[in-house]
């Protein structure tokens, strides 16, 4: 199954709310990323990645072909 952008969207806010609800304290930052993710909406894939390290984003892609299969 391939993976799609609305999931690379989606899983960053669900691994931080399981964090909010394991331990309150991590609450300012999932607030601080819902934000975040308000301020990106309007933009496209490639400007929301500009200035991000492509080995990073590489190995981040990677890792997310291993857990699709």
């Amino acid at each position: 199954m391939a993976y799609t952008v609305e999931e690379f969207e989606r899983d960053p806010m669900r691994n931080l709310l399981e964090d909010v609800l394991r331990d309150p304290k991590h609450l300012k930052t999932f607030l601080d990323r819902v934000v975040e993710e308000e301020r990106l909406r309007g933009l496209a894939l490639e400007e929301r990645l500009e200035g991000f390290d492509p080995a990073l984003i590489e190995a981040w892609l990677k890792q997310q072909r291993r857990h699709d299969h």
